[in-house]
């Protein structure tokens, strides 16, 4: 089977294939777009080209997508190249262009229209088309491919939204079975409801200021330790507007948490404790353990529309897969070594 773009806008084709949204599991590469690939050809797919270039960028733009999910904590496995499987990455790069010619079959009407509205919601994004041309000019790409790449994420789209996602269909007895058999992935965490007092320090450590803070904080510790009562110092000596009028009430902060919010590994859970002052960057803060809440299951009510989310995209990858399948094995694929 052979793939023959005529004239008309829907049968252009485009390379540019970053621009594509990520679509579940499978679309895993950027959305940042890039100029359609020259030069060697890695593979072929149904007599359509996908260079070098093409799998270049897709391996650059998974790699800065995943390092940047290592550096904000998502992430904690491996890192740099390793990251990246060139293998995987041409895998979907063909399955894209699968979707893709398929979804021009279709003729979506409509799609020509909805392209230009995006790009020109882009030009007013960025405040003019001479900006817009600007930053694709840095990424080597020219207006009309940015375009064209539009019209092939939009393509995609209404081709699943056709095929797959109006098909999905989630039940009450599925939802209900699967917090029946998941309920431990569907629980509160433990928390522990906390008093704080702040004294701020905004002098440099060591001086006479830092020195009298610091006196100060170890000052209402020890009050605090004997059973002085800590909503009341609180309310006399926090320097935290938020909590003091309060008496330093913080409410219940889950346990998974504190650690972050108080910057410390060791902070104390035993009910009725009060820390010693903790360095922070605002200050020091003396932290009371109020009370505890163990962890407990969240009801179905509560969990209802995550679990309908989870078994809809659950049905929307079998489905997905079993498209590719198919057009796989109606599809001539080259892969050259």
């Amino acid at each position: 089977m052979k793939h023959k773009p005529g004239n008309s806008p829907h049968f252009i084709h485009t390379r540019s294939l970053a621009v594509v949204t990520t679509i579940i599991l499978i679309l895993l590469i950027s959305e940042n777009a890039w100029p359609a690939g020259s030069g060697t050809g890695v593979a072929r797919v149904n007599g359509v080209m996908i260079y070098e270039s093409d799998l270049t960028y897709a391996v650059e733009a998974t790699l800065a997508r995943r390092l940047a999910s290592l550096h904000r904590g998502l992430e904690d496995h491996g890192s740099g190249s390793d990251l990246v499987d060139r293998e995987k990455t041409l895998t979907r790069l063909i399955n894209i262009e699968l979707l893709y010619q398929e979804s021009l079959k279709h003729r979506f009407r409509g799609l020509v229209e909805e392209s230009e509205e995006r790009y020109q919601s882009e030009v007013a994004r960025l405040g003019s088309e001479d900006k817009l041309v600007s930053a694709l000019k840095c990424n080597d790409m020219k207006p009309e491919e940015f375009r064209k790449a539009i019209f092939r994420k939009l393509s995609i789209k209404r081709l699943l939204d056709k095929e797959v996602y109006s098909r999905i269909q989630v039940t009450e007895d599925e939802v209900r079975e699967f917090y029946e058999q998941n309920q431990d992935r569907f629980r509160k965490p433990e928390s522990i409801r906390i008093s704080q007092i702040l004294i701020k320090v905004s002098s440099n450590p060591g001086d006479d200021t830092w020195r009298h803070r610091e006196e100060l904080a170890q000052t209402i510790y020890l009050d605090a330790s004997k059973g002085a009562d800590f909503v009341q110092l609180a309310r006399r000596h926090s320097d935290d507007p938020e909590t003091a009028s309060a008496g330093g009430d913080m409410g219940f902060i889950q346990i998974e948490s504190l650690h972050d919010i108080f910057d410390t590994t060791t902070l104390p859970l035993e009910v009725g404790t009060v820390t010693k002052p903790i360095r922070t960057r605002n200050g020091f803060q003396i932290i009371k353990i109020v009370s505890s809440k163990p962890s407990s299951p969240k009801t179905l009510e509560e969990v209802r529309d995550k679990i309908i989310t989870l078994l809809r995209r659950e049905q929307a990858r079998e489905m997905i897969s079993q498209l590719l399948s198919d057009l796989r094995s109606r599809a001539e694929i080259e892969i050259f070594n």
